[in-house]
């Protein structure tokens, strides 16, 4: 994908964020949908840390496969560390 198609999609985005009503449920809905669509699943995610759902926005991370990402997102936003661990480690068993 070029630079172009990259900002369009990203401009895209900020105005679907600007016209539906940010909420969990809905943020779900675009998670669930993203199965088949990467952008719409990365549209939900970024609602979930839009809204402060630390716990939901990390745990969509780690399904995704995005470790440092969701390590870096809990040291910055002082997300309770054990709660991390626990799902990382469940996630092996």
């Amino acid at each position: 994908m070029d630079t172009s198609a990259v900002l369009c999609m990203i401009v895209l985005m900020k105005f679907i964020m600007q016209i539906i009503e940010p909420s969990k449920e809905v943020a779900y809905q675009l998670l669930e949908a993203g199965r088949q669509h990467l952008p719409t699943r990365k549209l939900g995610i970024d609602m979930l840390r839009q809204l402060h759902l630390h716990h939901d926005y990390i745990l969509s991370l780690l399904q995704d496969g995005y470790y440092l990402e969701a390590l870096r997102y809990t040291r910055k936003h002082k997300v309770l560390f054990a709660f991390f661990c626990n799902l990382f480690f469940l996630k092996w068993l």
